[in-house]
């Protein structure tokens, strides 16, 4: 019956909380407030809004934040980076502290969680690539470390996308499947051992040097000891050629060169 239907329509939310529930002011002030609209923000109608990656960035955590403000100094005021500086970089951040990744084909036991992080970029569910969360929230920090790889890598000319950075566990044996072509590592530390075991040339010794090898076949961590050891591998995602225009520009403002042709 139409009439009966509007007039059930035009009563009013607290009425019909009233009828169904003893009166409660409190509760009756609550659906009065929620009937009201909310003041328009003229910002979210600007023509010229923020963009996706901006309003996405994810807030950096204090440990991450330490190393960034560190990172920030060092752009400013150097013009080539060591290996100390970024070791030392890179300490900042407290063995507790350290972020954790799940990667079941490298981890030495049967938590797929180890320390570590990505910079750079890194897949995501669409299927393509985005900048990694590292990278969003420390920018400077990734460019500390682009700028690092710049003033010590031995082959000016190789690409990459991601840098992977490893703290303190043994990686077993494993194929890193998804990557595209070969791979550069040096490890930093304080430690004895932990060279990169490799299925095709044997045992490279990492430590303190640039060392290129193809992630597409065995290879693992040898035993060490001491007090850290940290190890960075540059490669490419296999998702590369998905990548947008924007997401490209960015990669090549961090200093990924995998963007670059320059």
């Amino acid at each position: 019956r139409p009439s009966t239907k509007r007039a059930c329509l035009q009563v009013p939310i607290a009425v019909l909380v009233q009828r169904a529930l003893p009166f409660d002011p409190s509760a009756a002030a609550c659906c009065l407030a929620l009937r009201r609209k909310p003041p328009v923000s003229s910002k979210l109608h600007s023509r010229h809004p923020l963009s996706q990656s901006k309003m996405a960035k994810p807030k950096t955590p204090e440990h991450l934040q330490r190393c960034e403000d560190a990172a920030a100094k060092l752009l400013q005021g150097k013009k080539k980076i060591s290996h100390a500086d970024v070791l030392r970089t890179f300490r900042l951040i407290k063995a507790a502290d350290w972020p954790t990744q799940v990667r079941p084909n490298v981890a030495p036991t049967a938590n797929p969680e180890v320390t570590g992080l990505v910079l750079g970029l890194s897949p995501n569910r669409q299927g393509g690539c985005s900048i990694a969360q590292a990278s969003q929230q420390c920018p400077s920090l990734t460019q500390v470390v682009t700028r690092w790889i710049r003033d010590t890598l031995p082959d000016a000319a190789f690409r990459y996308g991601s840098i992977q950075v490893n703290y303190n566990y043994r990686a077993r044996k494993h194929i890193d499947s998804n990557n595209l072509g070969p791979s550069y590592i040096v490890a930093l530390g304080s430690f004895e051992g932990g060279q990169l075991w490799t299925g095709d040339r044997g045992i490279l010794d990492c430590r303190e040097k640039w060392c290129l090898f193809d992630g597409n076949t065995e290879h693992a961590t040898e035993p060490y000891s001491g007090k850290d050891r940290f190890s960075f591998i540059l490669f490419t995602p296999d998702r590369y050629n998905k990548l947008t225009k924007s997401i490209c520009e960015e990669a090549k403002r961090l200093g990924v060169t995998a963007c670059s042709t320059a």
